[in-house]
């Protein structure tokens, strides 16, 4: 059997050229009508929100958060109490994650929050601990991830801050165009498949 080396190159550069393509997202969280976070999907991510080993409906997408001044966040914000986890599923393995995070205390966070990554494959990535500094009313960090795909974010706070706020979740997913040209390629490597059995 001879396969038509037309039909190959076709469906190599069409498949093998799309994912580089993306398109990056930027959630603000004043998208959506204020509502419990757990189980909302815009845009490629969906949200949940836990409290010990049980989903919980105690975080809120789209909070007003009220407070000038901040450097990561403003006008609606996912907020919840300190002692969930919050968790970021994308629909498609990104390679950039970035969001600001503040926490409802005055006093210095040395271990603000843990990020736990897991990897398109399913591997683990190390665990990323930041802290927050003091500013205005609240503690402020960002969070910046630029490396292997991940399809996962798990983040947990520290319980002294009672309170905490996420804004400009910022990450990449495939553009449209991009998976129509991925299809593409495919659909010319079947078709060059099919022609060369008959």
């Amino acid at each position: 059997m001879q396969v038509n080396p037309l039909w190959l190159c076709a469906g190599l550069i069409l498949g093998l050229t799309g994912p580089a393509n993306c398109e990056t997202v930027q959630i603000d969280f004043d998208e959506l009508v204020t509502q419990p976070a757990n189980g909302v999907s815009i845009r490629g991510v969906t949200f949940g929100f836990w409290m010990g080993n049980s989903p919980s409906d105690e975080a809120t997408y789209n909070y007003p958060i009220g407070l000038d001044g901040l450097s990561y966040e403003d006008g609606g914000v996912l907020e919840g109490p300190a002692g969930g986890t919050l968790t970021m599923d994308f629909a498609r393995p990104t390679p950039l994650l970035i969001f600001g995070a503040a926490f409802a205390t005055l006093e210095p966070l040395e271990h603000a929050m843990t990020v736990n990554l897991l990897a398109g494959d399913g591997t683990l990535l190390e665990p990323q601990t930041l802290a927050a500094a003091p500013l205005a009313a609240v503690d402020e960090t960002e969070f910046r991830y630029l490396g292997v795909p991940v399809r996962r974010a798990a983040v947990s706070f520290d319980e002294d801050a009672c309170r905490f706020a996420i804004d400009r979740v910022t990450f990449e997913t495939p553009e449209v165009g991009t998976m129509m040209l991925l299809g593409s390629g495919v659909l010319l490597l079947a078709a060059g498949r099919l022609r060369r059995r008959t």
